[in-house]
């Protein structure tokens, strides 16, 4: 008998007392902290309360407005280097001062082994030849909305003077006189001023708001004019242009 009220006992209690274990609606709410909330402890109390987290805030970097920076060029003249100012209008809109330095000639220009002046030198040149082209220009991008930040495509176009450079490689510039090294010979250079246009379609790379890179296929234009200047004895040059591709790194400033 007293097994049996026992039992019955039991199965009356153990319900009752599990729905009060799990009724928390008589504890306090500040108890239960809502999501994304932080806590403290109100002034003179042992109470914690709970009140929402500052939201975060993302800071983005403004890329830099004005950039240095350096080529190096390639032709069917050789290498070459250049030096460039850019300066970012707006997200479409670059303006840029640009001086490049190449060497220039029009046929290929090979040097043989004289023995009697036991020297490499290439026959019958006269000159060297360089091209200094200074244009100021735009850049305008390409299809925004079409690629992503880090590609971008652009064409450019810019004017200005164009410097032109000979300096002797054989004595009175006659192909039997006596050759003339590069150093010695800078102390007989001619300049010569011409108006120079180039065009051009590149990409842009980007990676830090503070360096670009780009690599760019140019024309420039550079009309001499006749009777032009000779770097082959009997073969003059009358457009000191061409077209140059360019590898460009740029530093913020």
């Amino acid at each position: 008998m007293k097994r049996l009220i026992f039992i019955l006992l039991s199965s009356y209690i153990l319900p009752i007392a599990a729905q009060h274990t799990s009724d928390t609606s008589g504890i306090p709410s500040e108890l239960f902290p809502p999501p994304d909330s932080m806590v403290r402890y109100a002034p003179d109390s042992s109470r914690l309360l709970f009140t929402p987290a500052d939201s975060f805030t993302v800071y983005q970097q403004e890329p830099a407005a004005a950039f240095w920076g350096f080529s190096l060029l390639f032709s069917p003249y050789g290498l070459g280097v250049g030096v460039l100012y850019h300066y970012r209008f707006s997200p479409l809109l670059r303006g840029f001062v640009n001086l490049d330095i190449s060497g220039i000639r029009k046929t290929d220009e090979f040097e043989y082994y004289y023995p009697g002046q036991n020297q490499f030198l290439v026959p019958n040149k006269i000159n060297r030849l360089y091209t200094l082209p200074l244009t100021i220009g735009i850049q305008y991008r390409l299809f925004q909305e079409t690629f992503a930040e880090t590609f971008q495509p652009f064409l450019l176009a810019g004017i200005g003077p164009g410097i032109i450079a000979a300096t002797p490689y054989r004595e009175n510039r006659q192909p039997d006189g006596a050759f003339i090294d590069f150093w010695s010979a800078l102390g007989d250079v001619d300049l010569y001023i011409r108006p120079a246009i180039v065009g051009g379609i590149g990409i842009q790379f980007t990676t830090f708001t503070e360096s670009l890179a780009q690599f760019t296929i140019r024309y420039y234009y550079v009309p001499f004019g006749d009777p032009g200047l000779e770097s082959i004895a009997g073969i003059p040059i009358t457009n000191f242009g061409g077209l140059f591709l360019s590898l460009t790194f740029l530093l913020g400033v």
